[in-house]
């Protein structure tokens, strides 16, 4: 009889080229006819950098009598009043001392997909691999079976009460059970909603329910020395990646530029590569080829993961633009401002795209100043 394994699948978004960012599904099926509990999966390039990866239990402090057993947890939330700093994260406080173990159970037949997004560079190799840790369960085994749930949100604190207070509270009962719960994915995770019916009070009004740190409830559940008795086992699979090549190779670009070694951003936006040396950047696409003052990296970085990025110009300044600068900027066609600080101090901040980065470089030079990391700086000698 073979062993029982999952089928793992990866489903790319397409190709792309260094720089863009393509989705990455991790499907996993079970073609077996034994039930297999999930534990974790990571899908990683070459890089090792994970773009997907998750433990995929969730363990809380429970009461165990019998065949039943209890989940109660409340959230706690801090009012700091008038307090000028920010209140404490939230935390959930639980009743129990078994410690109960929920875990998603890939029931023969069924499938289980989890996504992730890869930033593509020279540094993710030519393929992804996706690894899943599992644990085959006996048909007779006797899980926990959630029967019932319920989060409900808890009265606000009187006006004027600071501290800690009660925000929401869940309870679960699960039931000693032969085999799976009938019906449904019982891999993906429980829809934890308020309850109806019941004001919003402290859950409201003090923390957005889709703020809070919701526990991961699944349909099954085992104490955490049953599972820790299964037989876990690995396997993996992989998927090569479609990288359409850039109008400049890289060992291309680092010719031209000088720069043989430091960091090297693509930005497809503009088609061009932002390699950083020790005595500067350059800027190289197949039109251009310009050494640039400043330490450029980190900007590039930032305006992959978005349509712009923003440079701090100035803090703390006794006036809204004390040098001109904004205005300077302005004057070349960039996004600057200033803004109000307490104190009647100011920050000044630019908003540059990628096309506009050269522009902003150049602009910047003219007054003796160039980006460092997000922040522009007087330029060193």
């Amino acid at each position: 009889m073979d062993e029982p394994r999952p089928a793992i699948a990866l489903a790319l978004g397409g190709a792309g080229t260094y720089g863009e960012a393509i989705d990455v599904a991790v499907r996993i099926g079970n073609p077996s006819t034994v039930p297999l509990v999930l534990l974790a999966v990571r899908a990683a390039a070459a890089d090792g950098v994970a773009f997907v990866d998750r433990t995929l239990p969730s363990e809380l402090p429970a009461e165990l009598a019998g065949e039943v057993a209890q989940l109660e947890g409340t959230l706690f939330v801090e009012d700091i009043g008038p307090q000028a700093r920010l209140p404490m994260p939230p935390r959930w406080e639980w009743r129990g001392e078994e410690r109960l173990v929920c875990v998603p159970v890939l029931a023969p037949g069924d499938q289980f997909e989890l996504r992730g997004r890869l930033r593509l560079s020279p540094e993710v190799g030519e393929c992804v691999r996706a690894t899943v840790r599992y644990a085959p369960l006996a048909q007779q085994a006797r899980l926990l079976r959630l029967v019932e749930h319920v989060l409900e949100p808890l009265p606000a604190p009187p006006p004027g009460s600071f501290g800690w207070a009660p925000a929401l509270r869940l309870r679960a009962r699960l039931q000693r059970q032969l085999g799976l719960a009938p019906g449904g994915q019982a891999a993906e995770p429980v829809a934890l909603r308020l309850s109806g019916g019941a004001e919003p009070g402290a859950g409201a009004a003090l923390l957005p329910l889709g703020g809070a740190p919701l526990p991961v409830l699944y349909r099954h559940a085992l104490t955490a020395a049953e599972l820790a008795a299964l037989p876990a086992a690995e396997r993996s699979a992989e998927a090569p990646l479609q990288i359409v090549p850039p109008p400049v190779p890289l060992a291309e670009a680092r010719r031209r530029a000088g720069i043989a070694h430091g960091p090297a951003v693509h930005l497809p936006a503009i088609g061009a590569w932002v390699l950083q040396g020790r005595d500067g950047s350059a800027l190289v696409s197949a039109e251009l080829t310009e050494r640039l003052p400043g330490r450029l990296a980190a900007l590039g970085e930032r305006l992959l993961e978005g349509s712009s990025a923003e440079l701090t110009l100035f803090e703390m300044a006794p006036a809204a633009d004390p040098d001109g600068l904004v205005q300077h900027l302005r004057a070349a066609g960039l996004q600057a401002r200033s803004e109000p600080m307490k104190g009647e101090q100011w920050r000044g901040v630019v908003e540059v795209r990628a096309p506009e980065l050269l522009r902003l470089v150049r602009a910047l030079a003219e007054r003796g100043l160039e980006v460092q990391g997000l922040e522009v700086r007087q330029r060193q000698p």
